[in-house]
């Protein structure tokens, strides 16, 4: 039998940092996530003033597909991060220990997995929630700059584009008008020579 507990504390110690090391893939996962969703926008008057006031595009919501999207790609992340979690673990127990598996390793990994998560992984979502918010509010107001101009030009060519074609509706409603005229005035000037008598 493997005598892990008596020979090192080392091995003990690295089942914990395996565990942590899970920890930070697992927010990996999370930041991604956060990046797609958005997440809770942080509170604060400078946030505040960040965020921008109007909507980039008006009252539309964001579309089904979009979301279902978002819900197969969080399905794949979780298949892929639990693939990542039995392959490390199966891995690193055949590395440390020989392929012996207890029931030890897994309770190591999930206490450094837990302690990440209350130490340095608030730290990490915190700082990520905030720095995607930022970077979020200046690719929108990078994109007000982009979109007003193409908004304003797209609204100049639409209202010149229907103008023109008023314009040339009107040309040739009233050419028709003409042409009626003509015939009507020719018909009635022919019918008058001849006293108004229809053949």
């Amino acid at each position: 039998m493997n005598d892990f507990f008596y020979d090192s504390a080392v091995r003990v110690f690295s089942f914990v940092c395996l565990g942590a090391v899970l920890g930070a893939i697992y927010d990996v996962f999370r930041v991604l996530r956060i990046s797609r969703k958005g997440g809770n926008s942080p509170s604060g008057r400078i946030y505040e003033k960040l965020k921008p006031k109007k909507k980039l595009f008006s009252g539309k919501a964001v579309p089904k597909c979009l979301k279902l999207t978002d819900n197969a790609l969080t399905f794949i992340e979780d298949i892929l991060f639990w693939l990542i979690v039995f392959v490390t673990e199966a891995v690193y127990i055949y590395y440390i220990n020989d392929g012996e598996i207890r029931i030890d390793f897994f309770v190591l990994s999930l206490a450094g997995f837990m302690l990440y998560g209350i130490s340095l992984g608030k730290i990490v979502i915190f700082l990520s929630g905030r720095i995607i918010f930022f970077v979020r509010c200046l690719l929108l107001r990078l994109a007000y700059i982009i979109i007003y101009p193409v908004r304003i030009l797209c609204g100049f060519i639409s209202a010149a584009f229907e103008k023109t074609v008023n314009i040339i509706a009107g040309a040739i409603a009233d050419t028709r008008r003409r042409a009626y005229s003509k015939r009507e005035k020719k018909r009635l000037l022919d019918l008058s020579a001849r006293g108004f008598e229809e053949k």
